[in-house]
C-alpha cells in the first residue's frame, strides 16, 4: 500500500504535468498551473494525514513546530508580534496555505504579464488526474496510518514543502528566461526533467550519517573553529540533539494531557518507530485494527 501511495504521489507531482508538456503538447502555462494545483492538493492531503495521525496515535511530536515557521501579527497598538506555532498541524497547514496562495497570485501575475493562459481542456484533465491520485494515495496511507512513526509523517511533510519552493523557483526562472530569450519552452523542458528526478530522489532513503564524512571534516577544518568547537564536535552534538528530540516525538501523550508548549512530552521511556503508539493502544485494552476502525467512524 505504501509503495503504491508513493507512486501515485509521483504521478501527480511529475508525470501528469510534465508528461502532458513533453508528450501531450500542453503549453508551459498549463503545466505550471498543474504543478501549482498539485502543490495545493498535496498540501491538503498531507494536512489530513497529520490530523488523522494525531487523533489515532497521540504522539508528542504533534505538540510542537517542526518547520521553523513563525507568524507575525499586529497588536492593537500597531506593534508587530512574532507568534510561534504550538502544533505541527497548525504550523504545516497555515504555512502551506500562505505559500500556495502567494504562489498562485504570483503565477497569475506572471501569466498575465506574459499574456498567456493555460488551455482549459488539458487543465481540466490534468487537475482531475492529480486530485484522483492524491485521493487514492491518502486512502492507501490511511489503512496503516495509525502505525506510522512520527518521523515518517514529519519527513513526508517536509518533502511536500520542498516541492512548493521548487515550483516557485521554476516560475521565477521561467519569467527571467522568457524576458532574456523569449523562449520559455527551452527552460521549461529542463525544469520538467529536473523536477522529475528530484521527485524520484524523495522516494529514496535519506542519507544522514551519525559521524561526519571524512572529506567534509577535512574541508571544514580549514576554517577557524566557531566558539572553540570543531566541525566534528558540532556535527555530533547536533545529531545527538536531533536523536533525543526524535525519541521524545515518538512518545505517546496520555489523553487529556498536552505536551508542554512547543515541546514534546517529558522524557520517559522513548519508544522508536511508533512503538509508543502501539503501547498506548495496548494499554487501553483495544486491539490495533479494531481501534483504528472505531476511530474512523467518528
Amino acid at each position: 500500500m505504501s509503495a503504491l501511495a508513493r507512486l501515485l504521489r509521483l504521478v501527480a507531482a511529475s508525470v501528469v504535468p510534465g508528461g502532458g508538456f513533453l508528450l501531450g503538447g500542453w503549453s508551459p502555462a498549463t503545466a505550471l498551473t498543474l504543478y501549482w494545483i498539485d502543490n495545493v492538493a498535496g498540501a491538503l492531503a498531507m494536512a489530513v494525514r497529520i490530523a488523522l495521525h494525531r487523533r489515532w496515535t497521540g504522539l508528542a511530536g504533534h505538540g510542537r513546530a517542526h518547520l521553523n515557521a513563525t507568524m507575525t501579527v499586529s497588536s492593537g497598538e500597531g506593534e508587530a508580534e512574532t507568534v510561534t506555532f504550538k502544533s505541527f498541524l497548525a504550523e504545516f497547514l497555515l504555512t502551506s496555505i500562505a505559500f500556495n496562495v502567494a504562489q498562485g497570485v504570483f503565477l497569475a501575475a506572471v501569466l498575465g504579464l506574459l499574456d498567456t493562459r493555460p488551455d482549459a481542456e488539458p487543465l481540466r484533465q490534468g487537475a482531475i488526474a492529480i486530485a484522483l491520485c492524491h485521493a487514492l494515495a491518502l486512502s492507501f496511507d490511511a489503512v496503516h496510518l495509525n502505525e506510522w512513526p512520527f518521523a515518517r509523517l514529519r519527513d513526508q511533510a517536509l518533502r511536500i514543502m520542498g516541492r512548493v519552493v521548487l515550483v516557485h523557483m521554476a516560475i521565477l526562472g521561467g519569467m527571467v528566461f522568457f524576458a532574456w530569450r523569449g523562449t520559455p519552452n527551452a527552460f521549461f523542458s529542463v525544469f520538467v526533467w529536473l523536477k522529475f528526478f528530484s521527485d524520484i530522489g524523495t522516494l529514496l532513503p535519506q542519507w544522514n550519517p551519525r559521524e561526519p564524512p571524512s572529506l567534509m571534516v577535512r574541508v571544514m577544518n580549514l576554517f577557524p573553529k566557531r566558539n572553540g568547537e570543531s566541525f566534528e564536535d558540532y556535527w555530533r552534538r547536533t545529531r545527538a540533539k536531533e536523536e533525543a528530540q526524535a525519541a521524545q516525538d515518538e512518545q505517546a501523550v496520555p489523553e487529556g494531557q498536552a505536551a508542554p508548549e512547543g515541546q514534546a512530552a517529558p522524557e520517559g521511556q522513548a519508544a522508536p518507530n511508533g512503538q509508543a503508539a502501539q503501547d498506548k493502544r495496548a494499554a487501553r485494552g483495544s486491539p490495533k485494527p479494531q481501534r483504528a476502525r472505531s476511530k474512523r467512524r467518528h
